[in-house]
């Protein structure tokens, strides 16, 4: 059997605090229907997940056993993005329940109405702890969560001024944790918080957990 440090640790990081698929096209078809009722896919749940992708990838293979390793915790997990395969699908919805809101953005208005529709399912639940990586809806939610509400992300590595690393830079203060892979995205966060003035203190929240091994 295939037993990751990367999972164990980030199991540990998170279990302290721990106490339906839908068919793309009715998403489409009745999108503000169910952005109106997305809180029927948040109520009762402790962690709530955020990915972009369930396509083939070494990324989505990690987002994919982080879900098994909590399939017992009643999770939901939203996919934010338009995947290009269907990859690891099925891994992740045999392990989740597992919304996927890829057509979030079709106008401004629906991008709208989902993220307030999420921020306040979220925001009625007590002790809730979120987690995202590389998912642009899972950043422009920040801002309108509770500040009790529990905020990590994970990032595999620097990808450019496009990146999550960039891109979330507005919301540096309200991350509990920030997990990375390695001393080296440790180093790159903090050259890119010295030459964006973001206070060293916020590099107290980086966690290194290695990447995936074999055991």
């Amino acid at each position: 059997m295939t037993i990751t440090r990367f999972i164990t640790d980030f199991k540990n990081i998170l279990k302290y605090t721990i106490c339906k698929t839908f068919d793309r096209n009715s998403i489409k078809k009745h999108q503000f229907i169910r952005y109106s009722k997305i809180h029927q896919e948040i109520i009762n749940r402790k962690i709530i997940f955020f990915f972009p992708y369930w396509c083939y990838g070494g990324g989505e293979r990690v987002h994919a056993d982080i879900l098994k390793v909590f399939s017992n915790y009643n999770t939901t997990c939203f996919i934010s993005e338009v995947s290009p395969n269907n990859g690891f699908k099925q891994d992740f919805v045999s392990n989740s329940n597992v919304v996927d809101i890829s057509d979030w953005r079709i106008t401004k208005k629906s991008a709208s109405i989902i993220l307030q529709n999420v921020a306040r399912a979220i925001n009625n639940e007590p002790d809730i702890i979120l987690f995202g990586c590389n998912s642009q809806f899972y950043y422009d939610l920040i801002p309108l969560l509770n500040t009790d509400v529990k905020i990590i992300d994970l990032i595999h590595a620097f990808s450019g001024p496009k990146g999550s690393e960039y891109y979330s830079l507005p919301y540096v203060h309200r991350f509990y944790k920030r997990i990375v892979l390695g001393e080296k995205t440790k180093n790159d966060f903090k050259k890119l918080y010295e030459e964006n003035a973001i206070p060293s203190k916020f590099l107290e929240n980086l966690t290194i957990i290695p990447n995936k091994v074999d055991a």
